[in-house]
């Protein structure tokens, strides 16, 4: 499980560092933020307009399966900021492939809605764990990471600063 993991977690870097985004991901987040409902999608406005100024951190923790396989912990050579990039997207980078081209308004909308549900899974999931007997490290770290960030402006998580309870 600790090779797979590494080697997933390797995998998820290569693909991270991919250079030049085929679409530019100002345009989606401009064309989404213009259809976007301010009542029902608050949060997804809220993460496209920090992702548009300058300085902010926009990686969200994402890669389900891997934060699932790591209840146990890391493998030795794997530091915890190398597995929180390994299973984090950045915003930007999601928003500028080239899949957005071509999509109707509503498959937009309903596409930049879809890291609002990343975001919430990961974090239930998160949330549930670290509230058991036995959570694991690995876990209380992710837990404690986005819910230091909802307090740091210049993140995504902030715009979750009303919506996770820090309940440490």
């Amino acid at each position: 499980m600790t090779a797979r993991l590494f080697g997933i977690l390797a995998l998820a870097a290569s693909f991270a560092a991919a250079p030049a985004l085929a679409v530019e991901w100002r345009s989606t987040a401009d064309r989404a933020l213009d259809l976007l409902d301010s009542g029902k999608d608050a949060r997804t406005i809220c993460m496209l307009k920090k992702a548009k100024e300058d300085g902010t951190d926009d990686r969200y923790v994402a890669d389900y399966y891997n934060i699932q396989q790591a209840a146990g912990g890391l493998p030795e050579n794997v530091s915890f900021e190398q597995f929180l990039n390994g299973v984090s997207y950045k915003l930007r980078e999601q928003l500028g492939k080239d899949s957005y081209d071509g999509l109707s308004d509503d498959e937009l909308t309903e596409a930049v809605r879809t890291y609002d549900g990343v975001i919430f899974r990961i974090f239930r999931f998160l949330n549930s764990n670290v509230h058991q007997a036995a959570a694991g490290e690995v876990h209380k770290a992710l837990y404690n990471y986005i819910l230091d960030n909802t307090k740091n402006s210049s993140t995504l998580y902030s715009c979750y600063k009303e919506t996770f309870v820090d309940e440490r």
